[in-house]
């Protein structure tokens, strides 16, 4: 009898643990893309607005802020990382956290249940680029912190604080290809572009193509010089676009500046690490909507 209940008392802290701190992923489990389209005719009426999320690691905190705290957004989250993949799939132990098995956000103890989660945030595993042709590119996973995972080789316990502990084959694709499947009618323009993908930025951006014009904000991570981190980076291994600077720090605001402001965007916020731009032809719907990068 003793057994017995201590068992069930396990499995009800076990449920339990799941619930609010997310559950450890299955290693051979595998994701299979929703179909973009299908995703847009599934959507719950009442959504207002359409957020993307470039390089989620394996909290997805951007997307997870969102959905915590409005009911009229949905995002479409883009990460290549398998091992990420699963815990966005099945949840993390981290401060943000979701769950698309479970139904579920959560920011530190504050969990939100969301039954219809996958009619709301749509999970696709790729790495966004401009390539014009999904292309197999090299993946170099970040240890212990999956989320400076790169498709460049960056990785230095004095810089990042990581080792490079594998190389995985990723698809690499245009960002053009998901945009062009969004549902304009419904969602005339996108509320905010976030890109985080260590290193590859200025390339996601170039891959939105014709559709950049659709977007209002760009939420971009990129550095201006002073990034410490970076003077311990092999320049050989770092993006072209990237320049380097006599003391050795590698300036990628500067690239991703030109570029947005020649398509039309403004500079509005120069946090280090957190470059936000505004789409100047699009200003107008600051006074007709509720918006915010």
């Amino acid at each position: 009898m003793k057994t017995i209940l201590l068992s069930i008392l396990f499995r009800v802290f076990n449920k339990t643990l799941k619930v609010f701190i997310g559950a450890w992923p299955h290693k051979n489990r595998k994701h299979e893309n929703q179909n973009v389209s299908d995703f847009f005719q599934q959507a719950p009426t009442g959504l207002r607005y359409l957020r993307i999320d470039v390089g989620l690691s394996d909290d997805a905190s951007h997307s997870v802020e969102t959905l915590l705290d409005y009911d009229d957004r949905m995002c479409i989250g883009i990460e290549p990382h398998p091992d990420n993949i699963a815990k966005l799939i099945k949840g993390c132990s981290k401060f943000y956290a979701i769950s698309l098995s479970d139904n579920y956000v959560r920011k530190g103890h504050l969990l939100k249940p969301i039954k219809d989660i996958r009619r709301r945030f749509l999970l696709v595993e790729g790495a966004a680029g401009s390539c014009k042709r999904p292309t197999k590119r090299k993946f170099y996973s970040a240890f212990p912190d999956r989320g400076n995972s790169s498709l460049y080789d960056i990785h230095s316990i004095e810089g990042t604080g990581n080792i490079s502990d594998k190389v995985i084959e990723v698809t690499e694709f245009q960002l053009s290809d998901i945009l062009a499947k969004v549902d304009y009618e419904r969602f005339p323009f996108i509320e905010s572009l976030k890109i985080d993908t260590e290193g590859h930025e200025l390339e996601v951006l170039k891959g939105c193509g014709n559709y950049l014009k659709k977007i209002l904000y760009c939420r971009v991570e990129c550095f201006r010089g002073f990034y410490a981190n970076t003077v311990h980076v092999d320049p050989s291994k770092r993006p072209k676009y990237q320049k380097v600077t006599e003391d050795g720090f590698a300036d990628s605001a500067s690239a991703i500046s030109d570029y947005l402001e020649k398509q039309g965007f403004e500079l509005i916020s120069s946090k280090p690490g957190e470059y936000t731009y505004i789409n100047c032809n699009l200003k107008h719907l600051l006074l007709e909507h509720e918006v915010f990068p």
